[in-house]
């Protein structure tokens, strides 16, 4: 199944914004300060706002519904798209995404526990 356009944008937003993010820099390295629980929280937040301000660079239209949304729960549609077209895409081309698809899966693994979930809301 190819990509469509629209999802190659998100493709592109995604792979941007894993490849900035230092999810698993920072999650994953011993920190005395802070909680694991809170370093996760922190990190799929700054995720999350680096892929909204990609998408309101690529496609204002889409951006702007997205900074505008009060809630996570208004965003939470649009994650699940975005997420998905980086796994299929990883599935259809498997020596893509090497080094990013990784970081995805740890931060949407992050992303699944409760406690993780309850913060972010």
């Amino acid at each position: 199944m190819r990509l469509t356009q629209s999802e190659r944008a998100k493709l592109a937003v995604l792979e941007a914004a894993l490849a900035t993010s230092e999810y698993t820099d920072k999650v994953d390295v011993m920190d005395y300060r802070s909680s694991k629980l809170t370093r996760m929280f922190n990190e799929l937040q700054d995720l999350l706002r680096i892929i909204t301000g990609l998408m309101l660079a690529a496609d204002h239209k889409e951006g702007r519904k997205l900074l505008m949304a009060p809630e996570m729960e208004d965003k939470a549609e649009f994650y699940q798209q975005i997420f998905e077209v980086g796994r299929r895409f990883k599935i259809m081309s498997p020596e893509k995404m090497r080094t990013t698809y990784g970081k995805l899966m740890h931060a949407l693994m992050d992303a699944a526990q409760r406690e993780v979930q309850h913060q972010m809301g």
